[in-house]
């Protein structure tokens, strides 16, 4: 479905493909090339504006994190990661606040190991979303189709902070999953927002 099938509750600007979610509690954020919304919300559905767009660089935070697009965002209890080409930055957050960037970040995302996953991600890709699931993180790899046939993710034990440990098997390819055809697009997986412990699910981009 389209992102404005029963999500009509965004401004404009956000429902489009460079559209990162980022779970948070009582809402979730949403960050577009150049600005954010947050959301409250429950586990369902896109919830009440909570104010009008705002500028990514309001939140002072230092390149390449002073604007968009990001690439993923990860909820991690007290923290939030963003992740930007091979740059990754780490945040102690709270309830509503996504907080001050931690000193020593940005910073390379090589140290979390995953171009030992079979090259997960690359030297020259990344990923392109991310998503909590309680003891485990789902990372999905940017998608090229010159190096592989379809999309792969891997899932990552792990703690609130630090990169944690690919789980054996993985890489795998998304197909498992064994959604619909045609579902994802032609981008693979480009947003994914944990919604919640109490059955509300999980919502995947791209969106429309």
């Amino acid at each position: 479905m389209a992102v404005t099938t029963g999500w009509n509750t965004f401004p404009a600007g956000f429902d489009s493909s460079h559209v990162c979610p980022l779970y948070d509690e009582t809402g979730a954020y949403f960050f577009n090339n150049t600005e954010y919304i947050r959301m409250t919300r429950g586990n369902e559905g896109p919830g009440t504006l909570d104010f009008a767009p705002r500028s990514i660089a309001s939140l002072g935070y230092p390149a390449p994190f002073n604007q968009g697009p990001f690439d993923a965002a990860l909820y991690s209890e007290g923290y939030v990661y963003f992740f930007k080409g091979q740059s990754y930055m780490r945040c102690t957050r709270s309830d509503g606040q996504l907080g001050p960037h931690d000193p020593g970040y940005p910073t390379n995302i090589a140290p979390w190991g995953w171009e030992g996953a079979a090259d997960f991600g690359g030297p020259t890709g990344g990923i392109s979303a991310a998503l909590n699931s309680g003891g485990v993180d789902y990372f999905f790899e940017k998608f090229n189709p010159k190096t592989y046939a379809v999309q792969r993710y891997i899932r990552v034990t792990r703690g609130e902070t630090g990169p944690g440990t690919v789980d054996a098997g993985y890489p795998q390819p998304i197909t498992n999953w064994g959604w619909r055809a045609g579902f994802p697009g032609p981008q693979g997986v480009t947003g994914a927002l944990f919604s919640g412990e109490d059955g509300g699910g999980i919502k995947f981009g791209p969106w429309p």
